[in-house]
């Protein structure tokens, strides 16, 4: 697993704990969850590059 996907794992890690202590709703949640998708976009355009 390379430093971005780790990044990826690590960050819906994080979201999962701050819904559960916060709720689905909670602006933290989003915050995260957006920042989840950009990593997420890096990644596949990354990935896509190399096939």
């Amino acid at each position: 697993m390379n430093q971005l996907q780790r990044t990826i794992e690590q960050k819906r890690e994080e979201m999962t704990r701050i819904a559960t202590r916060e709720g689905l709703t909670s602006q933290k949640v989003i915050r995260c969850s957006q920042e989840l998708d950009q990593l997420i976009n890096h990644y596949l355009i990354f990935y896509k590059r190399l096939s």
